[in-house]
């Protein structure tokens, strides 16, 4: 696709209307329209479909614990807060 149809195919999706057929469903949605709009639907579709994960957050609380301890019940939240983004800074969400 050239940049012209892709702009092209933005534009006619956005003056696109909501019907009462519209499926409320957003997979379902951008599944019924992958011909129509192939590129947006693609775009969709990967975002849509992007599986979930508790793994950062769960990864978070394991250090603010390791951090915040019954020895360390002084410090403040918003050190507690500079201390936990440096942390993951460092590591990079690993």
């Amino acid at each position: 696709m050239d940049s012209q149809s892709d702009v092209d195919e933005l534009t006619t999706f956005m003056q696109e209307k909501v019907t009462r057929n519209t499926p409320e469903c957003p997979l379902l949605y951008w599944s019924n329209k992958k011909d129509e709009y192939p590129l947006l639907s693609q775009i969709a579709l990967r975002v849509y479909s992007t599986v979930s994960s508790e793994t950062i957050c769960e990864r978070a609380f394991s250090a603010v614990k390791r951090v915040v301890r019954d020895d360390r019940h002084r410090l403040k939240p918003a050190f507690i807060e500079k201390l936990m983004l440096s942390y993951f800074h460092a590591n990079q969400y690993k």
